[in-house]
């Protein structure tokens, strides 16, 4: 057995139970899997877990996998999932009837590398804990996919590719922000659908908050496509389409930039714009929208709240006479 397989305390004839702290450099292989997580796991400061292409790992109930820093030395644990197109990595639930928390998820607080990656059946797909301002560091995930979770992505977050399904809330970006620093959040050709909530983001704090979205889709979402009601909090949204929706978008914060976007067949409002909290002085630019079929919008016409003067309306919004057909996500990605 080797300095890598220290952890592993039993060998199965159907995988490797895991249920000890990392504390040296270890690398979870494919032909070694699936990996069994009896209990929850822990990964050492200083210490780095590299998991390659086709793992499967299973956790039992109530067990989790986190990377935690040393904040004193600065010595961050490090989790790197490096999946392939054709070969993921997949995190999943050893349960025969699982749920959407039957796991507890990923805490992480530093920037791991997480590529190509499948997650399933947690309470908490992938958490960034930020309990010190000074790691506060926007975690990159490509090609990944979340579904059947409670919260799908949660804390920092910038996505490049991938689809959030069939989860609670789809991503929860600034949950626990204290709000002191600035920080952005960013979506790349995201499909999010099948979900109540696609992307949730409601807080307070000091400091704007910039919530980017370009190319990203939100289908058959049973709530709210965007749900957004924060003061400090900015929207720019880009070529994105909103369909077959409860309600497209709900931006009750501070500034919105929606360009080039579709909202077809949502069943309540295209979007809701309108704020009169006392806090959200903003603006709307809104412009090449195509909208159908929804029950309306609300919140972009000309009439200023006279009692408080706070809402200032659109600059201006073209609507479309046809849908923008390179508006959203277009996923090719895992093979799953």
């Amino acid at each position: 057995m080797s300095s890598n397989d220290k952890t592993f305390n039993i060998k199965l004839q159907k995988g490797y139970e895991v249920s000890n702290t990392i504390k040296n450099d270890t690398t979870w292989i494919e032909e070694k899997s699936p990996y069994i997580i009896t209990e929850p796991i822990s990964i050492y400061r200083g210490t780095t877990l590299t998991i390659e292409p086709g793992v499967i790992v299973k956790f039992h109930d109530n067990t989790s996998i986190e990377a935690t820093s040393d904040v004193e030395t600065d010595s961050p644990a490090k989790l790197i999932i490096k999946g392939t197109s054709f070969s993921p990595v997949k995190f999943t639930s050893m349960s025969q009837t699982p749920k959407l928390d039957s796991w507890e998820g990923i805490k992480i607080d530093k920037n791991d590398e997480i590529e190509n990656f499948i997650i399933e059946y947690a309470k908490n797909g992938i958490e960034t804990i930020m309990e010190n301002y000074k790691y506060y560091k926007v975690n990159t995930y490509k090609n990944i996919v979340v579904r059947y979770c409670e919260t799908g992505l949660k804390g920092l977050i910038k996505i490049e590719n991938g689809i959030i399904e069939n989860c609670t809330i789809g991503s929860y970006p600034n949950y626990s922000s204290t709000g002191y620093s600035s920080i952005e959040y960013e979506y790349t050709n995201v499909l999010f659908q099948n979900n109540d909530y696609g992307i949730y983001s409601c807080k307070s704090g000091y400091q704007t908050q910039k919530i980017i979205i370009h190319d990203c889709s939100f289908e058959n979402i049973s709530e709210y496509g965007i749900y957004s009601e924060s003061f400090i909090l900015e929207h720019n949204i880009y070529n994105s389409s909103f369909k077959k929706n409860n309600i497209g978008a709900y931006l009750r914060n501070k500034i919105t930039l929606m360009y080039n976007c579709n909202f077809i067949d949502n069943r309540g409002l295209a979007f809701d714009r309108y704020s009169t909290h006392y806090r959200a002085t903003g603006f709307n630019n809104l412009f090449k929208l195509y909208i159908s079929n929804n029950n309306g919008i609300y919140g972009i016409d000309e009439t200023t709240d006279s009692s408080s003067g706070q809402y200032k309306s659109n600059d201006g919004i073209t609507v479309l006479s046809s849908p923008n057909y390179n508006c959203g996500a277009s996923w090719n990605g895992l093979n799953y």
